[in-house]
């Protein structure tokens, strides 16, 4: 019926006939030709796009035919589906409701016809997703017999950040990190950044290279605690490359760092061993103790046996090796000072009994 249609038609426009049935026919034709397209794909798929391309050139040509309601019928139900998924996108919707609306757009019929809408794919890579990161979450979590650092527990809550769902357990990772961030506040503020460096021999002068500061970890675990994205500080960093910090004077990394007690540092580590998460600048904290102690024992050693070493400027070189690891000095500190005082003593009496034989060899 097309071809004779098509055939008819052609042949009035070649005659060049100007009659009332030749706007009849043209109806005709272009139903027929829309129809010969749509009526196959409303018995089984099409893509979203291309009934919306059906459906515009029904309206363009006035085409009337119950497969051109059918289509548009499909197109309006298709339209709400697509409406609901990107609605539930944008408002964060848990993942059991996410599921529930993605179940009833995937097996959705529309007359019969099945409308392919990008947003159902996208929801289910979407779904995939935050099912992966909820197993790798709950074993983190729950599974291991080890404590999470809090470096994984804050890549973690970063990759929760950009699911767009509630996804479990986002609430327990809060709740980790908001104690790791909150220790690493606290022991912040009472030791500063010097001491959470391990190595002190590195802080005689050297750049310190990073793009993250503490504070932009405490700012961000700060905001974790609170309920809200993390955001990440734009620095010099953003343009590309890594920002190289100069050491400033008196700021404690190339000088002389803040003076702790070393049982307020040991009473932070034992708060550090009771937490749900394991922060890494607790190792830099033990390290020192155990640094100030060896160093303790070396003064105990000095002091006790009564041996001057290398003399006094060797001692006072050795307390500075002291103030240096970041605690106070406490008795061992005022043993130093007063054995380095009794060096200088016993050298200005040697060179003085030294400068009395010279001048006796001199008479």
């Amino acid at each position: 019926a097309l071809e004779v249609l098509s055939s008819v038609l052609a042949e009035g426009r070649e005659l060049r006939l100007r009659l009332p049935e030749t706007k009849r026919l043209q109806t005709a034709w272009d139903l027929q030709s829309w129809l010969h397209v749509a009526r196959p794909l409303l018995s089984s798929r099409a893509h979203i796009d291309q009934v919306e391309a059906l459906v515009k050139e029904a309206n363009q040509k006035s085409l009337m035919a119950p497969e051109v309601q059918a289509m548009k019928n499909a197109l309006d139900e298709a339209n709400t589906v697509r409406f609901k998924l990107s609605k539930a996108r944008e408002r964060q919707t848990g993942l059991v409701a996410l599921r529930q609306v993605f179940e009833k757009a995937e097996d959705e019929m529309f007359g019969g016809m099945v409308v392919e809408i990008p947003e159902v794919e996208e929801t289910k890579e979407r779904i995939k997703r935050c099912e992966d990161w909820s197993m790798r979450a709950k074993a983190t979590l729950f599974d291991s017999t080890e404590r999470p650092s809090l470096a994984l527990l804050e890549k973690l809550f970063e990759e929760y950040s950009c699911l767009g769902a509630y996804v479990e357990p986002h609430e327990a990772l809060r709740s980790r990190l908001a104690e790791g961030t909150s220790w690493l506040r606290k022991t912040r503020r009472l030791v500063g950044d010097e001491m959470l460096v391990a190595d002190t021999a590195a802080e005689g002068g050297s750049e310190v290279t990073g793009d993250t500061t503490m504070a932009d970890a405490v700012d961000s675990g700060a905001a974790w605690a609170e309920g809200e994205t993390p955001r990440k500080r734009v620095g010099p960093s953003a343009a590309g490359g890594t920002v190289n910090k100069k050491p400033k004077k008196g700021s404690g990394i190339g000088a002389a760092p803040r003076l702790v007690s070393v049982d307020a540092v040991k009473e932070l580590l034992e708060e550090e061993k009771k937490l749900r998460v394991g922060v890494s600048e607790a190792e830099a904290l033990a390290k020192r103790v155990a640094e100030f102690e060896s160093w303790q024992g070396q003064v105990h050693e000095i002091v006790s046996s009564g041996s001057f070493g290398d003399g006094s400027s060797w001692l006072a070189s050795l307390k500075e090796q002291g103030e240096k690891i970041g605690m106070e000095l406490g008795e061992s500190g005022a043993a130093l000072e007063q054995h380095t005082w009794r060096a200088k003593v016993a050298e200005v009496l040697q060179l003085a009994e030294k400068d009395g034989q010279q001048l006796a060899n001199l008479k």
